[in-house]
């Protein structure tokens, strides 16, 4: 979408969710948001070398970006990155209503020339505009995002999107909703009995593995950069049972879920795997499985729970205490 539409729509968006923010929005922050989302087609992001494509943009990385902004809203604050977090994220939404110009760039200019000609109708009736609530149901909503064939249609999912987005970061409630809170305890009582062992035992095993790999990596002289390398690989396993015990021996609801949330990210060990080739066998290639697949049943074995399933992606979301 052009600059002018952008900014159309993430006012327009703004405007309609400041009456339902938990917190005030000062007028300087709702200035930053806006310069972020129309800013960044002139100050692009980059991974490496490469330009982070607009308009098939991943809804992974935009609820990354949301995530950083509501984590400011549960602090009762608002800061200059998390404007500018919201804002690109903002840009991200309403660009992938738009065809991708690598697809059909004649189709991608008809349509950004003619949202630029049209109005932000939909929001005129914020009524039966979506209010997500929780990290889980707005990725239901953007997952569904599909890019339109025409201006008026892109400009009415600019503004759809934009104002879902907005409404979840702003106006979801700091406190967990009740039936959240629910879900969470189910999932402590469901993980109270055997899967609570098994997690734990896993854990202490995954835990005094890696510790038994840097005593024994000390008295390797001979190969004492490679026994590092592998070592520092293993570290997220490590991270990850100390999470999962975290998450046992906490008293708190809030302190159970958010440490068993970080524990069963998977995808985190996922550079640990080359510490099972890198490290030299025949005493230490052992010692990297064990810390690997007990880290890997540490964190496996939360998804057991139908409720912690139902909970996880919320536990950053809101404040269960």
């Amino acid at each position: 979408m052009r600059s002018k539409t952008h900014e159309l729509v993430t006012r327009a968006a703004l405007s309609a969710v400041e009456p339902e923010s938990a917190l005030r929005v000062p007028s300087w922050f709702g200035a930053m948001l806006v310069g972020a989302a129309v800013e960044l087609d002139r100050r692009p992001e980059y991974e490496g070398r490469r330009r982070v494509a607009h308009h098939t943009c991943g809804t992974g990385r935009v609820l990354s970006k949301l995530s950083r902004a509501r984590r400011d809203v549960l602090k009762g604050r608002f800061t200059r990155e998390g404007a500018e977090e919201l804002g690109r994220a903002l840009h991200y939404i309403q660009d992938r209503c738009v065809p991708s110009p690598k697809l059909d760039r004649e189709l991608h200019e008809r349509v950004e020339r003619e949202a630029a000609l049209a109005r932000v109708a939909p929001l005129a009736t914020p009524r039966s505009a979506p209010r997500p609530v929780g990290r889980g149901e707005l990725r239901g909503l953007l997952e569904r995002q599909r890019p339109a064939r025409d201006g008026a249609s892109a400009l009415a999912c600019a503004a759809f999107f934009t104002f879902a987005a907005l409404y979840a970061v702003l106006a979801n409630p700091r406190r967990a909703p009740d039936a959240f809170v629910e879900a969470a305890e189910a999932a402590r009582r469901s993980l109270s009995g055997v899967a609570r062992w098994v997690c734990v035992a896993a854990s202490l095993i995954g835990v005094l593995s890696y510790a038994a790999y840097g005593v024994l990596m000390l008295y390797a002289l001979d190969e004492t950069l490679l026994h590092a390398f592998a070592f520092a690989l293993l570290l997220p396993c490590a991270l990850t049972c100390f999470c999962a015990l975290a998450a046992f021996c906490s008293r708190s609801l809030q302190g159970f879920l958010r440490n068993l949330t970080r524990a069963s990210n998977l995808r985190a060990l996922t550079p640990s795997v080359l510490a099972l080739f890198s490290a030299p066998p025949p005493l230490f290639q052992p010692l990297a499985l064990a810390v690997f697949a007990s880290a890997f049943a540490a964190g496996a074995t939360p998804y057991l729970s139908r409720d912690f399933r139902t909970v996880r992606e919320e536990a950053f979301w809101f404040e269960w205490e």
